[in-house]
């Protein structure tokens, strides 16, 4: 629950900072985007975000399951993988 309750927030943040469900229309290629920077910074040892103070896994967390979503919910065509 504790993990979940990080991934809340940076939803949260996201609300505030753009639109609540955003992330619905935002391009694909966005959030696989922003996973590899948050993974990245990660592995190379920093743990938290500078914008946010949230966790980079967190925030990774969250672009997976809004990629997921998209997986779910968008077709094919519209899931640009490379911003493209």
């Amino acid at each position: 629950m504790e993990a979940l309750g990080e991934v809340a927030r940076v939803f949260a943040f996201g609300a505030k900072k753009y639109a609540a469900f955003d992330w619905k229309t935002t391009e694909h290629y966005r959030y696989v985007d922003a996973l590899y920077r948050h993974m990245a910074d990660y592995l190379s040892g920093e743990d938290y975000d500078k914008e946010t103070g949230l966790p980079h896994l967190a925030h990774a967390a969250s672009n997976c399951l809004i990629l997921l979503w998209h997986f779910l919910h968008l077709k094919p065509e519209n899931r640009n993988r490379f911003g493209e």
